[in-house]
């Protein structure tokens, strides 16, 4: 039985396997997912979805919101899976729910930047003449 909890939205606890200290993979005899610790949970950005409530986070796609939220709990190709699911799950929501950038967002926002600095030197050097 789980360390964590006996009793999950999803029914009665049938096996409990743990990720790492505040974290665990719980599953029912109909579904599962992962469940959080009060302490982890208050790190999370999105502590709650219309499937995932009270700590759990369900199997299908709420799981990736643990995963990139504690990357460090979780092997690299899990990380990369969770943020795969996200971007098609969430769509365009990606970068709002999780405060994050997608790579192609993160180039956009360094060529925009790098722009703006040389048309702010541009425009410096025509006002010294």
């Amino acid at each position: 039985m789980s360390a964590i909890t006996a009793v999950c939205p999803w029914g009665e606890v049938i096996e409990a396997r743990p990720i790492a200290e505040g974290l665990e993979w719980v599953f029912t005899a109909s579904h599962g997912g992962i469940h959080v610790s009060s302490d982890l949970l208050k790190r999370m950005r999105v502590q709650e979805t219309p499937y995932s409530r009270g700590g759990f986070f369900e199997e299908d796609i709420d799981w990736s919101l643990v995963a990139v939220s504690f990357p460090d709990k979780f092997t690299g190709p899990d990380v990369q899976a969770a943020e795969d699911i996200l971007k098609s799950a969430y769509d365009g929501k990606y970068r709002e729910l999780l405060g994050v950038e997608t790579k192609e967002e993160h180039q956009l926002r360094l060529f925009a930047d790098l722009w703006r600095a040389g048309a702010v030197a541009f425009a410096d050097g025509l006002s010294e003449h």
